[in-house]
């Protein structure tokens, strides 16, 4: 690396990367901000002062995040093709979702089922979290749905939802993992 200073160095940063800058020299800052810097601090740091940045990187890095990331509501609409018809579709109506290998099935509560490309990890990243549930390595369900779950074999239990006739099994750990996040009580 060569002997430059950071105003030197930020011409040869893209412009989309987010900087801070900590200095010395309180008369750069008017000159780094020209540069997409998110803050500029002033040496000696304090604690409270660092902070107060983390929280704007922090924010900065929120709205940067493409809308792919997030996580969807009940109430938002997602464009699937239905039988070669692109149909907007409330999150709200999946019952339930199914791997099958690069491709899920997906289930509605009018009865609807078809098939999309993609992998079912990329539904359980978009959906709701406190309403969907991945219940195996292969299916996800909407909790709403939910009429009876019943005890299996091997501490696994079968799962019914409305309007699908097929029950489905919860493995193990999936088991385990919704009792702790639902807080299974008189269990024995």
């Amino acid at each position: 690396m060569y002997d430059a200073d950071g105003m030197e160095l930020i011409s040869n940063i893209s412009p989309e990367t987010k900087l801070c800058f900590i200095e010395n020299n309180a008369d750069l800052a008017l000159k780094a901000f020209d540069y997409n810097v998110i803050d500029y601090i002033i040496k000696p740091i304090t604690i409270d002062r660092l902070y107060k940045t983390i929280r704007k990187v922090k924010a900065a890095k929120e709205q940067q995040e493409p809308p792919s990331t997030q996580r969807l509501g009940l109430e938002n609409m997602i464009l699937m093709n239905v039988d070669h018809e692109l149909k907007f579709i409330t999150v709200k109506n999946l019952v339930c979702i199914e791997a099958k290998g690069n491709y899920t099935s997906v289930h509605l509560n009018d009865g609807t089922v078809f098939t999309t490309y993609g992998l079912i990890k990329v539904w359980e990243d978009k959906l709701p979290i406190h309403d969907f549930f991945r219940i195996h390595r292969s299916t996800i369900v909407n909790l709403h749905y939910v009429t009876k779950i019943e005890r299996g074999s091997n501490d696994t239990c079968i799962i019914h939802l409305t309007g699908i006739s097929k029950p489905f099994e919860i493995s193990r750990s999936h088991f385990t993992h919704l009792k702790h996040s639902y807080r299974l009580i008189g269990h024995h």
